[in-house]
């Protein structure tokens, strides 16, 4: 007999996938269908997440420069620490956003080089950080995790090769790829190790040497988050079944499998968003000028942020 916290589960997920089984039938235009996916994923989130971390779609970032972003297809921000006004306007400042999401109908080749090049070029702004080996003085930037409901692959690996190629084909560095991707129907996550020589070198018990950003918890590794370029391995993850299991090949999970794969999917999402060290927003203020000048009288906190 199922529980009734499966049961509830059951319910929301039902409701989540019939919403986008419903504007997939209804919609035959690519772009139309991507944005109602958007609002429907956006919704879900929303109920999901606490209340600090607010989410809009269709914003374009600022860097220190004043350089502008592509449009991002999802903005998480955390409203306790960033300064409202500016999220009345089309922009966000970068070194308040917590991460960016892009969302995929179904995956394929043209559309996982797009996203990995937005990623890329998002990754190259000049946003700013203090990575001096204290804790205290370290900033993130924007987490960037792709979100597809299905993909056109079939195979163990064929995800894994194509991004390879495309990494290589266009000089993209380990600390500008993505952080994380999951492809809901198939119950697929990839994501990085540890880099080797991170883990061979470094007292887990302390503060990492300054080698990486410090994160008492480790809950898993991002490129966001590698100061040196150290070579990274990709894994590729499917939650397992015994229904329809084929060797080498992929398949739609059954519903009890896809719910216990989203559910790791959001549990993730919540974590990461949780150890994102951002600016506050006394620094996101006073930053947003870039011809601000203040006095250096006064008092000074021994904690900068």
């Amino acid at each position: 007999m199922k529980s009734k916290k499966n049961l509830l589960w059951e319910l929301i997920y039902e409701k989540f996938y019939k919403s986008i089984s419903n504007l997939n039938s209804l919609y035959n235009h690519q772009a139309i269908k991507g944005r109602e996916n958007e609002a429907v994923l956006i919704n879900l989130l929303k109920s999901f997440l606490p209340r600090k971390f607010e989410l809009t779609r269709s914003k374009i970032l600022f860097d220190k420069d004043g350089k502008e972003s592509t449009e991002q297809d999802i903005v998480i921000w955390n409203s306790t620490e960033y300064p409202r006004i500016f999220s009345e306007t089309e922009y966000f400042l970068i070194e308040g956003v917590s991460m960016c999401i892009e969302v995929k109908t179904t995956l394929g080749n043209t559309n996982l080089k797009e996203t990995l090049l937005k990623i890329r070029d998002l990754r190259r702004m000049n946003f700013f950080k203090r990575l001096d080996g204290n804790p205290r003085w370290q900033v993130h930037p924007p987490l960037c995790y792709i979100f597809a409901y299905d993909t056109i692959w079939k195979k163990f690996g064929s995800i894994l090769k194509n991004i390879t190629k495309i990494v290589n084909e266009n000089d993209i560095k380990p600390s500008e790829r993505f952080d994380y991707l999951y492809i809901m129907r198939k119950g697929i996550s990839l994501n990085w190790d540890i880099p080797y020589n991170v883990q061979g070198r470094v007292d887990f018990s302390k503060k990492y040497g300054g080698k990486i950003p410090y994160n008492p918890r480790w809950p898993q590794f991002f490129p966001s988050k590698l100061i040196k370029e150290y070579p990274l391995f990709l894994h590729e993850n499917q939650m397992w079944q015994k229904e329809g299991f084929r060797e080498g090949f992929f398949n739609d999970l059954i519903v009890e499998n896809q719910i216990k794969g989203f559910i790791s999917f959001l549990s993730k999402l919540c974590q990461a968003l949780e150890d994102q060290r951002l600016f506050h927003s006394h620094n996101l203020v006073a930053s947003s000028f870039s011809d601000m000048r203040t006095s250096k009288g006064g008092r000074c906190s021994s904690k900068p942020f």
